[in-house]
């Protein structure tokens, strides 16, 4: 989930901006460039709460990636979807460091390699599948890429609150 949630926007920017009424290319790049700029700052953020419970990570994650999908989806004009991209990238910008970490922080040092390339792997099947579940579901949606996105938010708002209430209900305690 946290993978297609992540390729979606960037693979899907061009066909959202066009249904907002963008078609020359030129405008479609620009405006596709500044709705990535939420990755980086993500990126960076986790720097900062990268020591939190997993849980608490997972939550905030899906929480922005669902807020901001969510407001996608209701986005009027290019620059409001921009706004909104930009949002939802900043999770998308935490939620990478934080399956990775999530995933490799228990391997023993001569495997993490071989961990990191399995990851690497899995999370490279979402940019396969991202784009196919959001054509599927814009056409079950009337043919609305921003529809899609609406669901796919309520998707992540749904991850975020699985997270909270499995931190909630194993805290510190590893699962078994």
């Amino acid at each position: 989930v946290g993978s297609v949630c992540f390729y979606s926007t960037i693979t899907q920017n061009a066909n959202a901006l066009v249904q907002l009424g963008v078609t020359d290319p030129a405008e479609i790049g620009k405006y596709a460039t500044f709705a990535s700029f939420g990755v980086p700052i993500g990126t960076i953020l986790f720097w900062g709460l990268g020591r939190l419970h997993i849980g608490l990570l997972l939550f905030i994650d899906f929480l922005l990636i669902g807020l901001g999908f969510l407001w996608m989806s209701t986005a009027t004009s290019p620059g409001t979807y921009v706004l909104a991209a930009d949002l939802q990238q900043v999770g998308c910008g935490l939620i990478l460091p934080t399956l990775l970490v999530w995933a490799t922080r228990g391997l023993a040092y001569h495997i993490r390699g071989r961990g990191n390339g399995l990851w690497q792997g899995a999370f490279g099947l979402g940019l396969f599948f991202s784009g196919a579940v959001l054509q599927v579901l814009g056409k079950v949606l009337g043919g609305s890429i921003l529809a899609a996105f609406g669901l796919l938010g309520k998707v992540a708002l749904a991850a975020a609150v699985a997270a909270l209430v499995a931190k909630l209900i194993w805290g510190k305690r590893a699962l078994p």
